[in-house]
């Protein structure tokens, strides 16, 4: 459902479909599951849960200031600025300890 969107570059403030920063990924990986976000912005009045099983389209937060999204139960997308839209495990040494949690839109 999301092979299209491996590969493509980081770009600040990317929305998509030619580039993305991480919270545009989410913004598309979540519309394609029928979840709407609001932009960043808007972020911090979104009603968001702290989940333990995680699901496609559970937000990751990796603290200071990055996010991916669950694609399934153990895999992650994600982009970074050297880094086009990837997937990882969440097993995976560069994350599993840096995860601060898992959220689910709870609007």
């Amino acid at each position: 459902m999301f092979d299209d969107l491996i590969g493509k570059p980081y770009k600040e403030n990317g929305r998509g479909p030619d580039w993305y920063d991480c919270y545009g990924l989410v913004l598309t990986v979540c519309h394609r599951l029928g979840i709407d976000l609001p932009d960043r912005k808007e972020l911090l009045k979104v009603p968001f849960e702290k989940v333990e099983i995680k699901q496609p389209g559970d937000i990751v937060f990796i603290p200071p200031d990055h996010v991916g999204v669950m694609e399934n139960k153990n895999m992650m997308l994600q982009v970074m600025i050297r880094h086009p839209v990837h997937r990882m495990r969440i097993s995976h040494p560069w994350v599993k300890d840096r995860i601060e949690g898992f959220y689910r839109y709870a609007g």
